[in-house]
């Protein structure tokens, strides 16, 4: 690891951290009630049509992102783009309070066409903030993705208790709230662009083929990891469903609901810190996850006795593993990416890598949908899968890293 000296991070990547904050607290509050509102007893929906339009809602999002970042990217900017998304979420929540199916579905497409524009867009906006192959930036998009496991947090308990105390038109009212002030405090940034500091756009400091190369491992290694830990969530869930059978129910109900959050703030906060003075390289940090989400799979495969008898202490220590994993992928990515693309295109170029993931899912999601109940099943394939990850990211780091990774500021 190299010390990083005298450098310290941009404020607009802060602010924009704390926009995206307010944007997933107002976007993951309203999705806690979505579901509840098509089946409860306004529309009086049945269970299996909601889920499914929530299903397709999900899927769309995905896709969404990548015209909103062709927007952004070729036409209208991207700090003009993401704060029409912003605005166009609150307009899609808003609408709900009508309580109307018409309502539901006018709202759900401006969340769908607001949520496209705003979340590539924002990401293009912070990475401007750094110079191509800044240091800090692993640092910088941790700041970020902690405002997204802060907001989502704080957004689903404060919406819910709205929800619950006042009814719908005040949950919907709140989530929407929050999408104006994310807008609001995106508006008032004053952008530092670094491409502005240069004669020309900075440029990628490899050759575009090569430089292509090295996006495609990345995504490579993000998406597979993430696929893997889907199918892993399906295990999971088994083993949860187990311990609830031998856990006090108030251990079970309270303890392991809370502690994958506490553990995912308590990694980002340690990591932040230390890749704010220290830097690796990212590729080598996703390597990492790999390995380490891999041996933890393969743990909970290989010792199941423990979790059987109730012993909850293996499974906390692998759920403490698992969220440093994500952590060394979940922003990384992003740092990854854009030291290999022009920012003129980056927004377009990262709107790509949700997409794989979501198709994968919805593939694994139908074929293990009626595999049985055996947590074995999912576990070890995505232990080994993540294993078989870690080998091949390892290899092409160690044949490339001495031309590849290393950095100007």
């Amino acid at each position: 690891m190299l010390r990083i000296h005298s450098i310290s991070h941009p404020k607009e990547v802060y602010l924009y951290s704390l926009s995206k904050l307010f944007e997933r607290a107002g976007y993951y509050g309203f999705r806690s009630l979505i579901v509840l509102f098509m089946v409860g007893e306004v529309l009086r929906m049945d269970h299996g049509d909601a889920l499914t339009i929530y299903s397709w809602f999900t899927t769309a999002l995905v896709f969404s992102q990548v015209l909103g970042a062709l927007v952004g990217d070729l036409f209208l900017g991207n700090k003009k783009a993401l704060l029409i998304g912003g605005l166009a979420q609150a307009a899609g929540i808003f609408v709900l309070c009508f309580q109307t199916s018409a309502s539901l579905y006018c709202g759900l497409i401006l969340v769908i066409l607001g949520e496209g524009l705003f979340f590539p867009n924002l990401l293009s906006q912070l990475n401007k903030a750094y110079p191509v192959m800044g240091k800090l930036k692993d640092a910088g998009y941790g700041i970020y993705f902690f405002g997204i496991n802060i907001g989502s947090l704080f957004g689903v308990s404060l919406i819910l208790i709205a929800y619950e105390q006042f009814g719908w038109i005040m949950g919907f009212f709140m989530a929407g709230a929050f999408m104006l002030i994310a807008s609001f405090i995106a508006f008032l940034i004053k952008d530092r662009n670094f491409c502005d500091l240069h004669t020309h756009e900075p440029k990628p400091p490899v050759h575009r083929l090569q430089a292509w190369k090295y996006i495609l491992i990345g995504f490579v290694l993000a998406v597979g990891f993430w696929a893997l830990y889907d199918l892993a969530g399906y295990g999971m869930n088994l083993i949860e469903s187990d311990l609830g059978k031998v856990l006090p129910k108030s251990i079970h109900e309270s303890l392991l609901s809370s502690i994958g959050n506490s553990f995912g703030l308590l990694v980002a906060i340690v990591f932040i810190l230390i890749w704010s003075y220290f830097y690796s390289d990212s590729l080598r940090k996703m390597v990492w996850a790999c390995l380490l989400g891999g041996l933890s799979f393969i743990a909970l495969y290989l010792f199941p006795d423990e979790l059987g008898k109730g012993n909850i202490l293996p499974f906390i220590l692998l759920i403490f593993s698992l969220s440093i994993s994500e952590f060394f992928i979940a922003p990384i990515i992003f740092s990854f990416v854009s030291k290999y693309v022009r920012p003129k295109f980056y927004a377009t170029v990262i709107s790509l890598y949700p997409v794989p993931i979501r198709l994968i899912g919805l593939l694994s999601g139908a074929y293990f949908m009626n595999k049985g109940n055996d947590s074995d099943l999912y576990l070890a394939p995505a232990g080994l899968g993540m294993m078989i990850l870690a080998f091949l990211g390892g290899a092409f780091y160690f044949k490339y890293r001495k031309t590849s990774f290393s950095t100007s500021r």
